[in-house]
């Protein structure tokens, strides 16, 4: 029989974007104006991101703006809708993070009397209520 055993592997650089833009998804699907039925005839966004990284005991901070602006051509009726969030993440282990954000999980095994590192998914934890 197998046992499998999370390991705590510190998070590669792919792995933090992977987790920020599923928390920038999940933060606009909250908005009803980007649902799938709503369209739009031009959008204009600007998305500021501040992240301090940790790496054993040094902090790298990396802050980026992306701004975009999209125009269909057709003519404006109606007021602009607005949308303003602010979303924070809070350190938290690398394996919470993967799992919050659907990322793989790196468990360890033995197969055959290897260890062998596997990656599997679980479910996103639920909030506290």
């Amino acid at each position: 029989m197998e046992s499998e055993k999370s390991v705590p592997l510190p998070l590669s650089g792919d792995e933090v974007k992977e987790a920020a833009i599923a928390k920038v998804r999940e933060c606009l699907d909250k908005s009803c104006h980007l649902a799938g039925g709503n369209a739009y005839t031009s959008v204009r966004f600007e998305i500021a991101i501040k992240m301090t990284l940790f790496d054993y005991g040094r902090e790298v901070r990396n802050n980026e703006i992306a701004t975009g602006e999209i125009d269909s051509g057709l003519p404006q009726e109606g007021a602009a809708e607005a949308i303003e969030e602010t979303l924070t993440v809070e350190p938290m282990p690398p394996n919470q993070l993967r799992q919050d954000t659907g990322q793989a999980v790196p468990v360890q095994t033995v197969v055959d009397g290897k260890k062998i590192t596997k990656h599997l998914r679980y479910a996103p934890r639920k909030a506290k209520a």
